[in-house]
């Protein structure tokens, strides 16, 4: 069998022991459509007039299960899963990921986590080490918007990142706590090769009298960086804005160098 049919076969055996030990018996539909950070997903319809809960659905990342955390996939983040299906069809054995919930997902052989605590590698996203010293990441819209000189604030008191920054493409920036509250990051993972560095190209770059780049210059750089990411126009120049011109000399600037690159 392959790892999607024993996660399949693992979710109708999970289902199984909930039917026996809290006499729900529950048909979920189950699709591996997830990508990105999300391990699983588990969702249901409520009938207004029954107020009870129909139509389950389980979610489960392919990447994931395809990768390096095919075991705990199977032993944790599916009982994880099931374990929402059955207190939507018994609100009065907990909720969300309360007390009730745990001592449902441990019964059915879960460990009670609530997220999975292991890195995930996604193509084309960055990731930063904020000024607080949390672990984000990005799109690759954002990642260039930072380089080019940008901020970005986080909430839930994540922190910020700027261009100076700790960065690394997804899965290559590692951070490490150490027991006195610092954290020790490498950006390439053990034993394996780093990125490699392009050829040096030697070229002349317009700057001004004091030596920066003149702004015809900058919004070149973001132009380069963005458009063939598929940024719109009036989305470089709000960045061009932010860089300190003027909404007018931005605009001006975007529309005289955009076909131009």
């Amino acid at each position: 069998m392959d790892r999607f049919a024993l996660i399949t076969a693992r979710t109708q055996e999970v289902l199984n022991k909930a039917e026996a030990l809290y006499g729900v018996k529950i048909d979920p539909s189950i699709a591996f459509n997830l990508r990105g950070r999300v391990a699983g997903w588990a969702g249901c319809k409520f009938c207004f007039l029954t107020r009870k809960a129909t139509q389950f659905s389980l979610r489960f990342n392919r990447e994931l299960i395809a990768g390096n955390h095919f075991d705990d996939m199977m032993n944790n983040t599916v009982p994880h899963e099931v374990a929402h299906l059955v207190c939507y069809a018994r609100p009065d054995l907990g909720r969300k990921h309360d007390g009730g919930w745990k001592r449902v997902c441990m019964a059915l052989g879960g460990n009670g986590d609530r997220c999975h605590n292991y890195d995930v590698v996604v193509q084309g996203r960055w990731d930063y080490l904020t000024d607080l010293g949390n672990k984000v990441s990005v799109t690759k819209k954002h990642h260039a918007y930072v380089q080019q000189g940008g901020t970005l604030r986080f909430k839930r008191g994540l922190g910020m990142i700027t261009k100076s920054s700790m960065c690394a493409p997804s899965g290559q920036l590692q951070v490490t706590p150490k027991s006195d509250g610092t954290v020790v990051v490498r950006t390439q993972p053990k034993n394996e090769p780093a990125v490699t560095p392009k050829k040096e190209i030697t070229q002349t770059v317009p700057v001004s009298k004091d030596g920066e780049l003149t702004w015809a210059e900058k919004v070149r750089r973001l132009i380069r960086a963005n458009k063939p990411e598929g940024m719109s126009m009036d989305t470089v120049i709000v960045l061009a804005m932010d860089l300190g011109m003027t909404k007018e000399r931005a605009k001006s600037c975007v529309k005289a160098h955009w076909n131009k690159i």
